[in-house]
């Protein structure tokens, strides 16, 4: 479940930064951006919240948002290096093709 959680985070993240972000922003800023996700800490609040006031499964949830917080963690630090290597970029820049490039 949390690895569905994560990559839909991933990919919806990617979406939104290749097509709703201003076009004013440098290519490889928006490749980093769709990669940084955020981590979700105001989430761990709630369960924490939720499983100290006695909420019926909370303990499901909570073990479910942890795992979604790390996983969220290790993926954006792989996908982080992944994009840092010439070849990824070249590649993934593709996508953000309306971003201008560095001078």
């Amino acid at each position: 479940m949390s690895f569905m959680i994560v990559f839909a985070m991933i990919v919806l993240r990617f979406f939104f930064i290749a097509f709703g972000a201003s076009s004013h922003i440098i290519r490889r800023d928006a490749v980093i951006m769709s990669v940084l996700i955020p981590k979700g800490l105001p989430a761990v609040v709630a369960g924490s919240l939720l499983y100290e006031s006695g909420f019926p499964h909370a303990g499901v949830v909570q073990d479910i948002i942890y795992m979604s917080v790390v996983l969220s963690i290790l993926l954006s630090s792989v996908l982080l290096f992944i994009v840092n290597r010439e070849n990824a970029f070249s590649v993934i820049s593709r996508v953000f093709w309306r971003f201008r490039c560095e001078k």
